[in-house]
C-alpha cells in the first residue's frame, strides 16, 4: 500500500524541507520516496528487467539524452559558476530529481504488479486520490473561510506559519487559494493529476467520487492560476471524447490527437519566441507581470536551445545565463529584475516543461520524453483494443481511460510548469507500463474473463 500512501500525500508541497533536496525540498513525497530507496535498491534492478519493453526504452533513452547533453556540454558545465552554485552542483541536483521520478515510476509499476486484488487500480490509485482530494479541499475551504470570518484568520495564520513556514498571504495575497501547496499553481497540477482518475472511477462509488470531483474543481478554480484553468479545460474537454474513442478501439485516432496537442504546445513556444514583445503585450494587457515573466523565460530557453539544438546545454544548466538572454520587454516584470539582482540569478526557473527540456537536453531530450509518451500511449490503447473481448474488467477499462487523459494533462500542465518532479508524470508512465505488461500477458495466454483472477504477477 506504499503507492496508495504516496498518492494520498501528493497535494502536500509546502513543507519546510531540506535545502539540499533543491526543488524537491518542499514536497513531502520526496522524503517518502528517498526513505524507501534502501529497500527498493534490492529490487529495482529486477523491476526494470520485469517492466514492459516500452518502459525500458523510455528509461534508457532518457538517461542517454541526459548523458549525451552532459558529454557535449562538459566544458560549459565546468565553467558555469554563479552565486555560489557550480554547473556540476546543478547537474547533480537535477539528476536527483530524475532519480526521484524513476523511483516513483518503478514503485508504481511494482505495486501494481505484485498487488493481487482485481480492483488494484481503484484501491492503489483512485481511492487514495479521493481521500487526497478531501484532505486538500478541507484545508482549502478552511483557508477560504479565513478570508471572511475574522476569528478564523489568526488560527489559519498560526497553522500556516508552522505547517508552511510562512505567514498568511506571504506567497500569495488573499484571493488565491493554495491549500496544501506551496503556491496556487500546485492546486492546478493536483487537479490535472486527480481529475482523470476521479472521473474514470466515478461509477464505482458515485456519491463520494462526484463530491470529490466538485471539490477539486472548485478549489482549483479558486486558485485562479493558469495551470488550474488549463488542467480543468483539458480534462473536461477530453473526458467524454476519449471515453467514446477508447470504447470504439480508436487507438490511432487518440494517438494522433495526442500528437496534435503536443504540436500545439511546441508551436505555442515558437509563437512566444517569434512574436516577442507583441505576444507579451497581448498576454499582459491588464498590466500583470506573471505572464511577462513566463513569456520571457520561454523566450530565453528557446534562445538557449537554438545555440545547441541537438543535445542542449546540459541537465540543470538552464538557469545559468538565462536572465542575460531575456529580451528587453522582459524587464516590465519586477520578477525578472529580482532574478538578476539576487541569489536567484543562477536558478531562474523556466516556466515550461518542453522549453526546459529543449534548452537543457535539446531534440534528444524532447524525443526521449515526448516520443516515449506517444509510443507508450499508443501501445496501451492498441493492446487494450486487442484484448477487449478477453478482458472485460471495469478496473482496467477505467485505468486505461485515466491514463489516456493523464497523458494529455501532462502536456497541458507542462505549458506553465517547468519541472519534471511532478508525480503525475511518473505515476502515469508507471501505470501505463503495467497496463502494457498486463494486456500483453492476457493476449499471449488468451485467458477468459473468469480466469483473469489467476493471472500471476508479471515476471514470476
Amino acid at each position: 500500500m506504499f503507492l496508495a500512501l504516496l498518492i494520498f500525500l501528493t497535494p502536500i508541497t509546502a513543507i519546510g524541507g531540506l535545502s539540499a533536496f533543491g526543488e524537491l525540498s518542499s514536497q513531502l513525497t520526496s522524503y517518502l520516496v528517498f526513505a524507501s530507496i534502501l529497500y527498493y535498491a534490492f529490487v529495482i534492478y529486477q523491476d526494470i528487467l520485469k517492466s514492459s519493453p516500452e518502459i525500458k526504452i523510455f528509461l534508457i533513452s532518457f538517461v542517454a539524452a541526459i548523458m549525451l547533453s552532459f558529454a557535449t556540454s562538459i566544458s560549459e558545465i565546468s565553467a558555469n559558476n554563479e552565486y555560489g552554485r557550480s554547473g556540476y552542483d546543478k547537474f547533480l541536483s537535477a539528476a536527483i530529481v530524475v532519480l526521484f521520478g524513476f523511483f516513483v515510476l518503478l514503485i508504481t509499476f511494482r505495486s501494481l504488479r505484485i498487488y493481487r486484488s482485481s480492483d488494484k487500480f481503484g484501491l492503489l490509485l483512485a481511492r487514495p486520490m479521493l481521500w487526497a482530494t478531501y484532505l486538500n479541499a478541507f484545508v482549502g475551504l478552511f483557508e477560504l473561510s479565513s478570508w471572511f470570518i475574522g476569528p478564523i484568520t489568526p488560527i489559519y495564520d498560526l497553522l500556516s506559519y508552522y505547517v508552511f513556514h510562512t505567514q498568511h498571504g506571504f506567497i500569495d495575497m488573499p484571493g488565491r487559494l493554495r491549500a496544501l501547496g506551496t503556491e496556487p499553481s500546485h492546486l492546478g497540477t493536483f487537479a490535472g493529476f486527480a481529475l482523470p482518475w476521479l472521473l474514470a472511477f466515478r461509477k464505482t462509488k458515485p456519491a463520494p467520487y462526484t463530491l470529490a470531483i466538485i471539490l477539486v474543481t472548485l478549489i482549483a478554480a479558486l486558485s485562479t492560476s493558469r495551470t488550474a484553468y488549463v488542467s480543468l479545460l483539458i480534462v473536461y474537454a477530453l473526458y467524454w471524447p476519449l471515453k467514446l474513442l477508447i470504447s470504439r478501439n480508436a487507438a490511432m485516432t487518440v494517438t494522433m490527437l495526442f500528437v496534435g496537442a503536443l504540436a500545439v504546445n511546441l508551436g505555442a513556444l515558437l509563437y512566444v519566441y517569434l512574436g516577442g514583445a507583441a505576444v507579451d503585450q497581448s498576454l499582459t494587457g491588464d498590466g500583470g507581470v506573471s505572464n511577462t515573466t513566463r513569456s520571457a523565460t520561454i523566450y530565453a530557453a528557446i534562445d538557449m536551445f537554438l545555440d545547441n539544438p541537438l543535445t542542449g546545454s546540459g541537465l540543470g544548466q538552464g538557469g545559468f545565463g538565462l536572465v542575460k538572454r531575456m529580451p528587453s520587454w522582459a524587464y516590465r516584470s519586477y520578477e525578472i529584475s529580482a532574478f538578476e539582482n539576487s541569489r536567484e540569478g543562477s536558478t531562474a526557473p523556466i516556466f515550461s516543461l518542453p522549453a526546459r527540456v529543449a534548452a537543457e537536453m535539446g531534440l534528444a531530450g524532447l524525443a526521449a520524453l515526448y516520443g516515449s509518451l506517444t509510443y507508450i500511449l499508443y501501445r496501451v490503447l492498441s493492446l487494450r483494443a486487442a484484448t477487449k473481448n478477453i478482458d472485460r474488467s471495469a478496473d482496467c477499462e477505467n485505468a486505461t481511460l485515466a491514463v489516456a487523459i493523464s497523458m494529455f494533462s501532462i502536456i497541458g500542465v507542462g505549458l506553465s510548469v517547468g519541472s519534471i518532479r511532478l508525480i503525475m508524470i511518473w505515476v502515469t508512465i508507471g501505470c501505463a507500463g503495467y497496463l502494457i505488461s498486463y494486456y500483453s500477458a492476457v493476449r499471449r495466454q488468451g485467458m477468459q474473463p473468469t480466469e483473469l483472477r489467476n493471472l500471476p504477477a508479471f515476471g514470476e
